[in-house]
């Protein structure tokens, strides 16, 4: 843990340097973290668990595959972050994800990784920057290391589907963008009956990306209990 939290923050102190990065992407005022301790703060005390049951997106979908939904931020309370990370490449802010996720209270994680199935599985939504993802997925899995939650990489993205959802504004558009985006990575997938499975994405608009994800999963393996966790519910 110690070796890749030293990798992470010098990755951070690197990119500032470089840069000459010198400002708080949210106040604009002169910082040398990328977030200024007062925004960060803000942050802090916007950030709290929220749950939706899978009943809340059956107007827009179909079908709803996951179980339960869970959120840490309103999108306007979280866009700035996402949007640089996404746009500009901006990896150094993972870093204050990972931080402003390790502040939420213990009880509610408890709650929300112990579940009531015997396996547990996080996994991740993937897209098309595989190097945000894989920091992304060493950032959490550092941190959900204490619940001996096994991390599986159960997606691979079909690269027939090119449009970015992200990039979609409508939401009907990004439902029927999300058909058919993913391919299940994963031979194996049979163990996980009577298994809980956690799949984390950044953002959620419409939760059909998340609904595909899942549908793949519950075609191959009936019995499994699907949790949804996002940064931002849009």
């Amino acid at each position: 843990k110690k070796i890749i939290n030293f990798m992470v923050v010098s990755y951070l102190k690197f990119y500032k340097f470089v840069l000459f990065d010198n400002r708080c992407i949210f106040c604009d005022y002169f910082s040398l973290d990328s977030i200024c301790s007062t925004c960060f703060e803000d942050l802090k005390q916007k950030m709290y668990l929220r749950k939706l049951p899978k009943e809340y997106f059956e107007k827009e979908l179909e079908k709803v595959w996951f179980d339960n939904f869970y959120f840490l931020f309103s999108y306007s309370d979280f866009y700035r972050i996402l949007e640089i990370s996404k746009f500009n490449n901006r990896l150094d802010l993972l870093i204050y994800v990972s931080r402003l996720i390790s502040f939420i209270d213990e009880k509610i994680w408890n709650d929300v990784c112990k579940g009531v199935f015997n396996t547990k599985v996080f996994t991740f939504i993937p897209n098309h920057e595989k190097i945000n993802n894989y920091l992304i997925s060493l950032l959490l899995t550092n941190w959900l290391s204490k619940y001996n939650i096994e991390i599986v990489n159960l997606f691979a993205v079909n690269f027939k589907k090119k449009r970015l959802q992200h990039l979609i504004k409508d939401r009907k558009e990004r439902i029927l963008n999300a058909k058919d985006k993913f391919i299940l990575n994963y031979n194996n997938i049979q163990r996980l009956e009577n298994g809980r499975i956690i799949i984390f994405d950044d953002v959620s608009t419409t939760g059909s990306t998340l609904n595909e994800a899942s549908k793949l999963i519950k075609e191959k393996v009936g019995n499994v209990k699907i949790d949804c966790l996002v940064i931002a519910k849009a």
